[in-house]
């Protein structure tokens, strides 16, 4: 027998890959479809759905066979995604209704059926599996509330907002790895530099067009940072900073992000990033965004404290941090409120003018929020069974229904899917957090570290899915992170006839 005789002889048979006719077939549709809609529908639309045909059958194609491929490549695609959109107004105009809004989500629902439904793995297997199972269940039972006001219609609209970034829970816990999350944080520091420096560009040297066409027909007035001019009638403001998203609010936490991924790569020895700390700092005071500034010290303190490796040096660290920055408004608190009330810059005044007096209506929106956080959170016991999944989010804007949000997501839980849909909400924020603090006192990942930090700055915004990156990113290390702290092996794929590439690790 000769040696190349022998050598085939010992190598296993190779099955070539090919695409399931399940997953083949949703792909021929979905690409068919759009392709026909680019066809017969005006320019408007069709050069977004040309879009967003292209990157969803890529998206879905590198899945198949990759699917943690198809994670990293999704979380490059949503930081941009708002961008792309205000690129296409020179060429299609505007509208709301874009499609390439509704590629994350099918995407995520691709996955869950790659990584879940088609290796046969039990979706609720662990405590806090079953409290993100029973939630999205309630949000899908609620999208068919009407005692919100605004109908069936917001309510399944509202589900692209609340339902879909829970299913980044299941595709975190099942496909991702310790070195799939470490090559996410250093993706999520990498992408937050470049959002800075665009997002610095806007402020500092002016905004693009197809930024400033955006600013003229999203009617986005929070945008505006300043006061009206009582003698001339104008507005003496400029618009603060929102990078390559479509809200300063999801601008600043990606920022806040790659801070806290930042610090905890220093942390264990990866001081090259600690180099994108001073222009990620920078950025975020001139995103004149309070919460965003507040949220990513807090954020920086945790994952110091969490360094320690032990509850008592975690509680000592962030009452320790926590005083310091108490100390530091109260020593310096008059000097910096002189110096921003002298600058030029009202992203600056209105930043300091903010922190320096939280009690200050006139300077501070602290009592307001306060006030709508106690109130949705009373409305949940008042209307037990809620009031619909389309009532606290853009849906209810999308539907000319009327939008109840309180602005944070703990309140508008209990808003939105009833006393039952809140208390579950706030259960799985705390079990969260014991997980990924106690999986890294046990294994000292640094990516462990990073999700710490990134639960701080994102409280109060998980389960807003209008925040398109930063919501599902936030779940699927909630996800990992659970999965790790279960120090439980993964369970392997059973084996499908007739099928290849079916394992995902």
């Amino acid at each position: 027998m000769s040696t190349e005789q022998l050598r085939l002889r010992a190598a296993p048979p190779r099955i070539p890959f090919r695409l399931p006719s399940s997953t083949g077939s949703v792909v021929v549709l979905v690409g068919g479809a759009l392709f026909i809609a680019l066809v017969t529908t005006a320019a408007t639309w069709g050069y977004r759905a040309l879009f967003a045909a292209v990157i969803l059958v890529n998206l879905l194609i590198v899945s198949v066979k990759w699917p943690r491929l198809g994670v990293v490549l999704t979380f490059i695609y949503l930081p941009v995604m708002a961008l792309i959109r205000r690129l296409l107004i020179g060429p299609s105009g505007w509208t709301a209704t874009d499609p390439l809004l509704v590629v994350g989500p099918l995407v995520a629902l691709f996955l869950v059926y790659r990584v879940v439904i088609a290796e046969r793995r039990p979706a609720a297997q662990d405590k806090l599996s079953k409290y993100v199972f029973v939630l999205l269940g309630m949000a899908l039972i609620e999208s068919m509330n009407p005692s919100g006001g605004n109908g069936v219609t917001a309510g399944v609209l509202g589900l692209l907002f609340i339902a879909v970034p829970l299913l980044w829970f299941f595709v975190g816990r099942e496909a991702c790895t310790p070195r799939m999350a470490l090559t996410l944080v250093y993706l999520g520091v990498a992408v937050a530099a470049v959002v800075a420096g665009y997002g610095l560009w806007q402020t500092q040297i002016g905004m693009p067009w197809w930024d400033q066409e955006w600013v003229k027909v999203s009617g986005y007035a929070a945008l505006h940072v300043g006061e009206q001019n009582p003698i001339f009638g104008t507005q003496d403001s400029v618009i603060r900073p929102f990078g390559t998203f479509a809200s300063a609010r999801e601008y600043g936490s990606y920022l806040d992000i790659g801070l806290v991924f930042a610090v905890a790569l220093a942390l264990h020895r990866r001081y090259a990033a600690l180099l994108t700390v001073p222009f990620l700092g920078w950025a975020i005071v001139l995103s004149s965004g309070r919460s965003i500034l507040v949220l990513g010290l807090l954020g920086v303190v945790f994952v110091v404290g969490m360094r320690t490796r032990s509850a008592t040096g975690l509680i000592v660290t962030f009452v320790l941090g926590l005083g310091v920055l108490f100390a530091v408004v109260g020593v310096f608190g008059s000097s910096l409120d002189k110096a921003a009330n002298q600058s030029s810059n009202p992203l600056v005044s209105h930043q300091a003018g903010g922190l320096l007096h939280p009690l200050d209506p006139n300077q501070s929106t602290l009592l307001g929020h306060t006030d709508l956080l106690k109130q949705g959170i009373i409305d949940g016991f008042k209307d037990p069974i809620g009031k619909g999944t389309g009532v606290t989010n853009r849906a209810a804007g999308v539907a000319g229904g009327t939008n109840q949000t309180s602005e944070v997501d703990i309140s508008d839980a209990f808003i939105s899917m009833g006393l039952i849909g809140g208390i579950v909400f706030f259960s799985i924020i705390v079990m969260a957090f014991r997980r990924v603090v106690s999986a890294y006192f046990r294994r000292g990942d640094p990516a462990l570290l990073a999700a710490g930090g990134l639960f701080v700055v994102m409280l109060g915004q998980w389960l807003n899915g209008g925040l398109y990156a930063v919501a599902p990113l936030t779940w699927f290390f909630v996800g990992w992170a659970a999965t790790m702290a279960l120090d439980r092996p993964r369970a392997k794929s059973k084996p499908r006839s007739g099928r290849a590439g079916g394992a995902t690790r």
